[in-house]
């Protein structure tokens, strides 16, 4: 099975970015940008703190296990603010926003995460941890495309407020034609 671990967005913040995808999509939609770009659908919206990625049975009832203790790491709150893209140059392939409040928090809950995976779960993405709540990810953009992107995301901020993590979920991700679906194997609180 396909694991990752992830924070929620409460309603209203779910809410404000299904708002600012409609926006986005329809603008790009009008300059034929739709056929590149693949649109996160706002039920599957998260920050993900670790993808685990494909394991078996057993390896996943010990991931259950390390990540049901616990968590040390305190509630705080969370607010996203501007857009952007990775890489930084070249073509884009995935647009983001980024975190504005709570970054280091989540950055402490990724550290106790992969501390307790280390010994569990593959080793983690070389390019460290980068708090960002994925909107959309793009495929073969021409340098029109990649222009007309980077140029559509300035001045695009969500001005939605703080939401407040209290938990952290395990889930499992299953791929198919209609994108992916996603099932809530354990959510474990944080700190109070």
């Amino acid at each position: 099975m396909r694991l990752f671990v992830a924070v929620d967005l409460d309603e209203a913040r779910r809410f404000a970015v299904a708002r600012l995808i409609s926006g986005l999509r329809k603008r790009w939609d009008a300059v034929q940008l739709d056929r590149a770009v693949k649109w996160v659908e706002p039920r599957n919206l998260h920050l993900t703190i670790r993808f685990v990625g494909e394991v078996d049975d057993e390896r996943a009832a010990r991931i259950l296990d390390a990540l049901g203790k616990p968590l040390l790491t305190p509630a705080f709150a969370l607010e996203l603010g501007s857009a952007g893209v990775f890489p930084a140059g070249g073509a884009p392939r995935v647009l983001w926003i980024g975190v504005v409040r709570g970054a280091s928090s989540l950055a402490d809950l990724h550290d106790e995460i992969e501390g307790r995976l280390q010994a569990i779960a593959e080793p983690p993405e070389p390019r460290g941890f980068s708090a960002h709540l994925t909107l959309a990810r793009f495929k073969d953009l021409d340098r029109r495309a990649a222009a007309l992107v980077r140029t559509g995301i300035q001045g695009v901020h969500l001005a939605a407020g703080p939401c407040q993590v209290e938990e952290v979920t395990l889930y499992r991700s299953q791929l198919g034609p209609g994108g992916p679906s996603y099932a809530a194997l354990l959510r474990a609180p944080l700190a109070r």
